[in-house]
Protein backbone atom coordinates (compact mmCIF):
# COMPACT_ATOMS: atom_id res chain seq x y z
CA UNK A 1 0.00 0.00 0.00
CA UNK A 2 2.04 2.89 -1.46
CA UNK A 3 5.19 1.39 0.13
CA UNK A 4 3.71 2.66 3.58
CA UNK A 5 3.89 -0.52 6.52
CA UNK A 6 0.45 -0.33 7.95
CA UNK A 7 -1.23 -2.35 10.67
CA UNK A 8 -3.92 -4.46 9.73
CA UNK A 9 -6.81 -6.04 11.59
CA UNK A 10 -8.73 -9.66 10.31
CA UNK A 11 -11.96 -10.20 11.42
CA UNK A 12 -13.39 -13.52 11.99
CA UNK A 13 -16.81 -12.59 12.48
CA UNK A 14 -19.28 -10.19 11.19
CA UNK A 15 -19.59 -6.19 12.79
CA UNK A 16 -23.31 -5.90 11.68
CA UNK A 17 -24.67 -9.07 13.17
CA UNK A 18 -22.63 -11.48 14.57
CA UNK A 19 -22.04 -14.02 12.40
CA UNK A 20 -19.53 -16.23 11.78
CA UNK A 21 -19.90 -17.82 7.81
CA UNK A 22 -17.91 -15.32 6.09
CA UNK A 23 -16.82 -15.96 2.72
CA UNK A 24 -14.08 -14.26 0.53
CA UNK A 25 -16.40 -12.55 -2.94
CA UNK A 26 -13.27 -10.64 -4.23
CA UNK A 27 -9.87 -11.99 -3.36
CA UNK A 28 -8.19 -9.20 -5.30
CA UNK A 29 -9.79 -6.38 -3.25
CA UNK A 30 -10.22 -8.30 0.01
CA UNK A 31 -13.74 -7.51 0.33
CA UNK A 32 -15.42 -10.51 2.65
CA UNK A 33 -19.63 -11.29 2.92
CA UNK A 34 -21.29 -12.33 6.44
CA UNK A 35 -23.25 -15.01 4.90
CA UNK A 36 -25.69 -14.91 7.30
CA UNK A 37 -26.88 -11.15 6.32
CA UNK A 38 -25.44 -10.44 3.18
CA UNK A 39 -23.26 -7.50 4.92
CA UNK A 40 -20.04 -6.82 2.17
CA UNK A 41 -16.78 -5.32 4.16
CA UNK A 42 -12.80 -5.29 3.52
CA UNK A 43 -11.22 -8.01 5.11
CA UNK A 44 -8.23 -7.53 6.11
CA UNK A 45 -8.46 -3.85 6.94
CA UNK A 46 -6.55 -1.18 8.25
CA UNK A 47 -6.34 -0.30 11.97
CA UNK A 48 -8.27 2.30 13.42
CA UNK A 49 -5.90 4.41 14.16
CA UNK A 50 -4.55 4.33 10.93
CA UNK A 51 -7.26 5.71 9.51
CA UNK A 52 -8.09 8.36 12.11
CA UNK A 53 -4.40 9.52 11.25
CA UNK A 54 -5.42 9.68 7.05
CA UNK A 55 -8.74 11.82 7.87
CA UNK A 56 -6.36 13.72 10.31
CA UNK A 57 -3.81 14.75 7.75
CA UNK A 58 -3.95 18.82 7.44
CA UNK A 59 -4.82 19.30 4.07
CA UNK A 60 -7.46 16.67 4.35
CA UNK A 61 -10.49 18.78 3.92
CA UNK A 62 -9.06 21.62 1.26
CA UNK A 63 -10.80 20.35 -1.31
CA UNK A 64 -14.27 21.08 0.74
CA UNK A 65 -13.35 24.58 1.59
CA UNK A 66 -12.40 25.39 -2.14
CA UNK A 67 -16.31 23.95 -3.34
CA UNK A 68 -17.61 25.65 -0.30
CA UNK A 69 -20.86 26.95 -2.44
CA UNK A 70 -21.01 23.69 -4.37
CA UNK A 71 -21.08 21.61 -0.38
CA UNK A 72 -23.31 24.16 0.86
CA UNK A 73 -26.12 23.16 -1.87
CA UNK A 74 -25.53 19.74 -0.59
CA UNK A 75 -26.29 20.01 2.98
CA UNK A 76 -29.35 22.52 2.29
CA UNK A 77 -30.45 19.73 0.51
CA UNK A 78 -30.06 17.13 3.02
CA UNK A 79 -31.36 19.69 5.52
CA UNK A 80 -35.28 19.74 3.62
CA UNK A 81 -34.73 15.63 3.34
CA UNK A 82 -34.28 15.87 7.61
CA UNK A 83 -36.56 18.60 7.95
CA UNK A 84 -39.58 16.56 6.42
CA UNK A 85 -39.50 14.50 9.16
CA UNK A 86 -37.35 15.52 11.95
CA UNK A 87 -38.95 15.53 15.28
CA UNK A 88 -38.60 18.84 17.33
CA UNK A 89 -36.21 19.38 19.73
CA UNK A 90 -32.55 18.52 19.42
CA UNK A 91 -29.62 17.19 17.13
CA UNK A 92 -26.29 15.32 17.40
CA UNK A 93 -24.22 14.58 13.82
CA UNK A 94 -22.32 12.11 13.70
CA UNK A 95 -19.21 12.52 12.06
CA UNK A 96 -19.46 16.00 11.50
CA UNK A 97 -16.90 17.06 9.30
CA UNK A 98 -15.75 20.26 9.37
CA UNK A 99 -19.34 21.53 10.60
CA UNK A 100 -21.30 22.83 7.41
CA UNK A 101 -24.25 21.03 7.94
CA UNK A 102 -24.82 21.63 11.78
CA UNK A 103 -23.88 25.12 11.11
CA UNK A 104 -27.28 25.52 8.45
CA UNK A 105 -29.41 23.16 11.13
CA UNK A 106 -28.93 25.66 14.23
CA UNK A 107 -31.94 27.71 13.53
CA UNK A 108 -34.30 25.13 13.23
CA UNK A 109 -33.19 23.03 16.25
CA UNK A 110 -33.01 23.73 20.13
CA UNK A 111 -29.92 22.45 19.77
CA UNK A 112 -26.79 21.21 17.92
CA UNK A 113 -24.29 18.65 18.63
CA UNK A 114 -21.53 17.06 16.58
CA UNK A 115 -19.03 14.22 16.90
CA UNK A 116 -15.88 14.06 14.78
CA UNK A 117 -12.14 11.88 14.80
CA UNK A 118 -10.81 14.49 12.55
CA UNK A 119 -8.41 16.85 14.28
CA UNK A 120 -7.70 19.06 11.50
CA UNK A 121 -11.96 18.95 11.22
CA UNK A 122 -12.55 19.83 14.29
CA UNK A 123 -10.00 22.52 14.43
CA UNK A 124 -11.66 23.88 11.19
CA UNK A 125 -15.18 23.72 12.95
CA UNK A 126 -14.60 26.01 15.37
CA UNK A 127 -12.34 28.40 13.56
CA UNK A 128 -15.03 28.88 11.11
CA UNK A 129 -18.00 28.28 12.23
CA UNK A 130 -18.11 28.19 16.36
CA UNK A 131 -18.87 25.20 16.94
CA UNK A 132 -17.30 23.11 19.41
CA UNK A 133 -17.00 19.31 18.23
CA UNK A 134 -16.74 16.25 20.49
CA UNK A 135 -13.34 14.37 19.57
CA UNK A 136 -14.48 10.80 19.54
CA UNK A 137 -16.24 8.18 18.34
CA UNK A 138 -19.92 7.86 18.82
CA UNK A 139 -19.38 4.81 20.94
CA UNK A 140 -16.82 6.70 23.20
CA UNK A 141 -18.40 10.12 23.31
CA UNK A 142 -19.33 11.27 26.83
CA UNK A 143 -23.06 13.06 26.60
CA UNK A 144 -23.57 12.94 30.59
CA UNK A 145 -26.53 11.03 30.06
CA UNK A 146 -28.18 13.50 27.65
CA UNK A 147 -30.68 12.04 25.06
CA UNK A 148 -31.07 13.52 21.60
CA UNK A 149 -33.97 13.74 19.08
CA UNK A 150 -32.34 13.08 16.27
CA UNK A 151 -29.79 11.87 14.75
CA UNK A 152 -27.95 12.13 12.02
CA UNK A 153 -24.83 10.28 10.16
CA UNK A 154 -23.94 11.36 6.65
CA UNK A 155 -21.54 8.76 4.76
CA UNK A 156 -20.37 8.06 7.96
CA UNK A 157 -21.61 3.96 8.44
CA UNK A 158 -19.32 3.05 5.48
CA UNK A 159 -16.64 4.38 7.54
CA UNK A 160 -16.49 2.93 10.94
CA UNK A 161 -14.86 -0.43 12.04
CA UNK A 162 -18.34 -1.48 13.88
CA UNK A 163 -21.44 -0.34 12.74
CA UNK A 164 -23.39 -2.63 14.32
CA UNK A 165 -21.94 -0.99 17.56
CA UNK A 166 -22.49 2.30 15.96
CA UNK A 167 -26.29 1.72 15.39
CA UNK A 168 -26.90 0.25 19.33
CA UNK A 169 -25.34 3.18 20.76
CA UNK A 170 -27.49 5.66 18.47
CA UNK A 171 -30.62 3.66 19.50
CA UNK A 172 -29.27 4.23 23.57
CA UNK A 173 -28.14 8.11 22.67
CA UNK A 174 -31.88 9.07 21.11
CA UNK A 175 -34.97 9.90 22.87
CA UNK A 176 -37.99 8.34 22.60
CA UNK A 177 -39.32 7.98 19.05
CA UNK A 178 -36.41 9.88 18.19
CA UNK A 179 -35.00 9.72 14.36
CA UNK A 180 -31.85 8.62 13.03
CA UNK A 181 -31.19 9.51 9.32
CA UNK A 182 -28.35 7.57 7.42
CA UNK A 183 -27.05 8.70 4.52
CA UNK A 184 -24.33 5.81 3.12
CA UNK A 185 -22.86 4.79 -0.98
CA UNK A 186 -24.53 3.04 -2.86
CA UNK A 187 -21.50 0.99 -4.17
CA UNK A 188 -23.19 -2.69 -4.94
CA UNK A 189 -26.48 -1.96 -6.92
CA UNK A 190 -26.13 1.83 -8.74
CA UNK A 191 -25.30 2.74 -12.26
CA UNK A 192 -21.95 3.66 -11.70
CA UNK A 193 -21.54 0.64 -9.84
CA UNK A 194 -22.61 -1.47 -12.78
CA UNK A 195 -20.37 0.52 -14.98
CA UNK A 196 -17.53 -0.43 -13.53
CA UNK A 197 -18.75 -4.31 -13.44
CA UNK A 198 -19.03 -4.73 -17.17
CA UNK A 199 -15.35 -2.48 -17.37
CA UNK A 200 -14.02 -5.04 -15.37
CA UNK A 201 -16.05 -7.77 -17.06
CA UNK A 202 -14.33 -6.22 -20.55
CA UNK A 203 -10.77 -5.91 -18.78
CA UNK A 204 -10.64 -2.53 -18.42
CA UNK A 205 -9.39 -1.48 -14.90
CA UNK A 206 -9.67 1.74 -13.85
CA UNK A 207 -6.86 2.82 -11.44
CA UNK A 208 -9.02 3.20 -8.48
CA UNK A 209 -11.76 0.29 -9.13
CA UNK A 210 -9.98 -2.54 -9.60
CA UNK A 211 -12.46 -5.54 -8.72
CA UNK A 212 -14.99 -7.58 -10.12
CA UNK A 213 -17.70 -5.37 -7.65
CA UNK A 214 -16.34 -2.01 -8.91
CA UNK A 215 -15.31 -1.56 -5.44
CA UNK A 216 -11.30 -0.13 -5.37
CA UNK A 217 -8.97 -2.27 -2.75
CA UNK A 218 -7.52 0.13 0.12
CA UNK A 219 -4.95 2.35 0.51
CA UNK A 220 -3.56 4.96 2.67
CA UNK A 221 -1.08 6.03 0.04
CA UNK A 222 -3.10 9.17 -0.98
CA UNK A 223 -4.71 7.62 -3.71
CA UNK A 224 -8.34 7.68 -2.30
CA UNK A 225 -10.10 10.34 -0.87
CA UNK A 226 -11.88 8.10 1.39
CA UNK A 227 -11.62 4.85 2.95
CA UNK A 228 -14.52 3.07 3.57
CA UNK A 229 -14.59 -0.41 5.24
CA UNK A 230 -18.42 -1.39 4.84
CA UNK A 231 -20.17 -1.79 1.56
CA UNK A 232 -23.69 -1.62 2.23
CA UNK A 233 -27.25 -2.28 0.22
CA UNK A 234 -30.70 -1.05 1.36
CA UNK A 235 -31.90 -3.89 2.51
CA UNK A 236 -28.96 -5.31 4.19
CA UNK A 237 -29.44 -1.60 6.20
CA UNK A 238 -32.62 -1.44 6.92
CA UNK A 239 -32.77 -5.25 8.27
CA UNK A 240 -29.53 -4.32 10.48
CA UNK A 241 -32.01 -1.47 11.61
CA UNK A 242 -35.42 -3.21 12.28
CA UNK A 243 -32.90 -5.86 14.48
CA UNK A 244 -31.20 -2.81 16.24
CA UNK A 245 -34.59 -1.37 17.55
CA UNK A 246 -35.23 0.99 14.70
CA UNK A 247 -38.51 0.85 12.75
CA UNK A 248 -37.57 2.33 8.84
CA UNK A 249 -40.00 5.19 7.91
CA UNK A 250 -38.15 5.99 4.67
CA UNK A 251 -35.76 4.84 1.51
CA UNK A 252 -35.12 7.15 -0.84
CA UNK A 253 -31.58 8.51 -2.46
CA UNK A 254 -29.16 11.05 -1.26
CA UNK A 255 -28.69 13.65 -2.87
CA UNK A 256 -25.01 13.52 -2.58
CA UNK A 257 -23.73 15.50 -5.91
CA UNK A 258 -21.21 18.47 -5.29
CA UNK A 259 -21.70 20.42 -8.60
CA UNK A 260 -22.34 23.65 -10.20
CA UNK A 261 -23.21 24.94 -13.36
CA UNK A 262 -23.97 22.71 -15.93
CA UNK A 263 -22.79 20.01 -13.95
CA UNK A 264 -25.12 20.72 -11.14
CA UNK A 265 -28.27 20.68 -14.23
CA UNK A 266 -27.42 17.44 -15.21
CA UNK A 267 -26.87 15.85 -11.49
CA UNK A 268 -30.34 17.23 -10.65
CA UNK A 269 -31.68 15.67 -13.33
CA UNK A 270 -29.98 12.14 -13.09
CA UNK A 271 -31.35 12.47 -9.50
CA UNK A 272 -35.00 13.74 -9.98
CA UNK A 273 -35.14 10.75 -12.61
CA UNK A 274 -33.67 7.68 -10.45
CA UNK A 275 -35.89 9.09 -7.64
CA UNK A 276 -38.81 8.60 -9.94
CA UNK A 277 -37.16 5.15 -10.90
CA UNK A 278 -37.31 4.36 -6.96
CA UNK A 279 -40.53 5.50 -6.93
CA UNK A 280 -42.19 3.65 -9.23
CA UNK A 281 -40.34 0.35 -9.31
CA UNK A 282 -38.00 0.53 -5.62
CA UNK A 283 -35.01 0.22 -6.95
CA UNK A 284 -32.23 2.59 -5.99
CA UNK A 285 -29.70 3.36 -9.11
CA UNK A 286 -28.19 6.62 -7.85
CA UNK A 287 -25.01 6.69 -6.30
CA UNK A 288 -26.39 7.21 -2.80
CA UNK A 289 -29.02 6.07 -0.53
CA UNK A 290 -30.95 7.70 2.03
CA UNK A 291 -32.92 5.96 5.12
CA UNK A 292 -34.80 7.37 7.63
CA UNK A 293 -35.57 5.43 11.38
CA UNK A 294 -37.45 5.67 14.24
CA UNK A 295 -36.59 4.50 17.56
CA UNK A 296 -38.55 1.99 19.33
CA UNK A 297 -38.76 0.43 22.33
CA UNK A 298 -35.73 -1.98 22.47
CA UNK A 299 -33.23 -3.93 19.61
CA UNK A 300 -34.07 -7.48 18.84
CA UNK A 301 -31.88 -10.29 19.42
CA UNK A 302 -32.71 -12.80 16.69
CA UNK A 303 -29.17 -13.28 15.38
CA UNK A 304 -27.73 -10.21 15.96
CA UNK A 305 -25.60 -8.87 18.97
Amino acid sequence: MGGKVIGLEILSDCRLCSGRNISVVDAECLICRCDDCGYLFDNPRPAEEEIIAYYSRPKQYDVWLEKEADRDRLWRRRLQKVLKHNKPGTLLDVGAGVGQFLQLAIPYFTGVYGTEVSVSAISLAESKYGLKLVRAQIEDADFSGMKFDNICMFHVLEHVPDPGTVLRRCHDLLAPDGLLFIAVPNELLSLRSKVRKLLHCAGVKAIRFEGKLGLPKIRLDGSLAEIHLSHFTPEVLQTALEHNGFSVIETSLDPYYVASGLHLAVNSTLYGALTLVNTMFGRNLFSAMWLVAKKQSKPLVDGYR
